[in-house]
């Protein structure tokens, strides 16, 4: 009788200890920042808190980085990332109020895997394209971009605990 004892005690530590995990150990964002392409290659990136745009016209290249962790103990593979692209916008006429508008862009991002208590730095890059047909046509319509703002979350997964984080970051676009 006593190995049974053994057993049993061993197997109610095992699930104590299964339940003790941290609550909300899950997959974390953090220090997302925007970044524009420097260089005569434009392929090398500086972090930016504004961006000039004269008369209108997106010739940047963008995009936002950010630090992803696992705090879980076990390794996180398929993490969706979405994320949206929405604009603070401003009439042409002096002395009008910016208001900012519904998201112009959502999209996703996978990351295929991240080991346990690990981060990795990411990059959600923003079709240019997309983005260069907005300012286009708020310019026509008779509007500028006075910022962007980029939010990002991790898709949840059933049995997540916790709430669902979303970060953000604002860029101010200069005329």
């Amino acid at each position: 009788m006593p190995t049974k004892d053994r057993w049993r005690r061993a197997l109610v530590a095992g699930l104590l200890a299964a339940s003790l995990r941290p609550a909300l150990a899950a997959v974390k964002l953090e220090g997302m920042r925007w970044q524009m392409a420097a260089g005569p290659s434009g392929r090398q990136f500086k972090d930016v808190a504004e961006v000039s745009l004269p008369d209108g016209a997106f010739k940047v290249r963008l995009l936002a980085r950010l630090r992803v962790t696992n705090d879980d103990v076990k390794l996180a593979e398929g993490i969706l990332l979405r994320y949206a692209l929405c604009a603070k916008l401003v009439p042409a006429r002096e002395g009008a109020e910016s208001v900012w508008a519904v998201p112009f862009i959502v999209e996703e991002k996978r990351i295929p895997r991240i080991g346990a208590r690990q981060s990795i730095e990411t990059r959600v890059e923003p079709t240019r394209e997309m983005v260069k047909r907005y300012v286009t046509r708020m310019a026509r319509a008779g509007y500028r971009l006075q910022e962007l703002m980029i939010q990002v979350m991790v898709e949840p997964r059933p049995g997540q605990q916790g709430a669902v984080q979303v970060t953000q970051a604002v860029l101010k676009v200069l005329k």
